[in-house]
């Protein structure tokens, strides 16, 4: 039988969290991306299969109209784009306490940009945007991995927050902390996360009280 051990997370007295991933859709944003839409849309409809995986191996035209689909649906999504609750309050805690902060999502950077003009914070505010550009994509742990080393971290010093099973299997890869932004269609996930809260504005008690995970 295989052992596990729990870890402390606290300011003082066990590891320090010295940074923070976020997802952006569905987690830095109240979700308003039609993923359902898409796929039906691009005939990806068999469950498990990755649609920016499948697209990039489909010949050059069928490609480019694969993109074309999921950038209009992107597109559709910015201009709905509305901040999530507790966000802006979270962003203001992670800068008193001096932790570094990136986005890491399967989107374009046009939507991070979009994103950080919405939330108006400075693009200085964020210390790496990762968008689907570099790959592999999530759920492959190498956005985290680029990004710790980027930042001169262990991995298991930062903690990734998003609302899928992608991120939460990006961030155990990876061996971060993984933290579920609950939501009417993914409780079902929170038995597999390391934390799971139901808003952002609940990270900072979490970070300051300190929490344990199990590995």
């Amino acid at each position: 039988m295989q052992s596990t051990s729990r870890l402390l997370y606290h300011a003082t007295r066990g590891i320090r969290l010295r940074g923070v991933i976020f997802d952006m859709d569905g987690t830095l944003t109240v979700p308003c991306l039609d993923f359902k839409g898409m796929r039906q849309k691009l005939g990806i409809i068999k469950e498990g299969v990755d649609v920016l995986v499948e697209v990039a191996g489909w010949p050059e035209e069928e490609r480019a109209r694969g993109m074309q689909v999921i950038e209009d649906i992107e597109a559709e999504g910015r201009m709905k784009l509305a901040v999530q609750p507790g966000a802006l309050e979270l962003f203001n805690f992670l800068e008193e306490k001096d932790m570094k902060r990136a986005i890491l999502t399967r989107n374009s950077q046009h939507s991070i940009t979009h994103f950080v003009e919405k939330a108006g914070l400075a693009e200085s505010y964020w210390h790496a945007l990762v968008s689907r550009d570099f790959t592999p994509c999530k759920p492959h742990p190498a956005g985290v991995l680029h990004i710790a080393s980027q930042w001169g971290m262990k991995p298991h010093e930062i903690i990734f927050v998003g609302d899928s099973r992608d991120d939460l299997d990006c961030a155990r890869a990876a061996g971060s902390v993984s933290c579920l932004l609950v939501n009417h269609l993914n409780g079902h996930l929170q038995g597999t996360a390391d934390l799971h809260v139901t808003s952002l504005s609940d990270l900072p008690k979490i970070i300051t009280d300190g929490f344990e995970v199990q590995r």
